[in-house]
């Protein structure tokens, strides 16, 4: 059950990056009056497809990518005020700068949306090995439970002892 929920997760968080990349793309091709064709997330048949106004949305059975179809893409020689070559080369190059832009940001969101909730992993030690540096460690902390100063710095739930003078251990 948890490989096929970490399965789930896994392709709903690359379709939310494809459809940030491609939506990069679509709103920059239609800010500089570029025909989209298609905007397509997955690859393969279609599973669903609508069109609205001039362009077609579809959602494909594999969910590895996506796709934005613009009018002259392909350099199949038919050119009209609306296709992809007859812009500017700057137009062209926003165009294919705004998916990487698009993920970018994206990035940040997930990053800011990450640092601004209140969960922390806390790491769990379920076996420390007989002859490891953890085992050395753990019988030094041990060890200054002798000693019988006051002062005591609590890390990862081993006290360990600190002279209140130097802060040294």
């Amino acid at each position: 059950m948890e490989n096929i929920s970490s399965l789930l997760i896994t392709i709903i968080l690359l379709g939310v990056l494809v459809i940030a990349h491609e939506f990069g793309h679509f709103i920059i091709a239609k800010k500089n009056g570029i025909w989209v064709q298609e905007f397509a997330v997955g690859m393969g048949p279609k599973i669903f497809s609508r069109t609205k106004g001039d362009t077609e949305y579809s959602i494909r059975i594999l969910p590895l990518g996506g796709f934005c179809r613009m009018e002259g893409e392909a350099e199949d020689g038919a050119s009209s005020s609306t296709s992809f070559l007859s812009k500017s080369v700057g137009a062209r190059m926003a165009v294919m700068a705004a998916g990487p832009v698009m993920n970018f940001l994206l990035s940040f969101l997930m990053i800011f949306g990450l640092t601004c909730t209140t969960y922390t992993a806390t790491p769990v030690i379920k076996e420390v090995l007989p002859d490891s540096a953890a085992a050395a460690v753990w019988r030094l902390a041990t060890g200054f439970k002798k000693l019988t100063e006051k002062r005591f710095i609590s890390m990862m739930n081993c006290n360990i002892h600190c002279s209140p003078t130097t802060g040294k251990a």
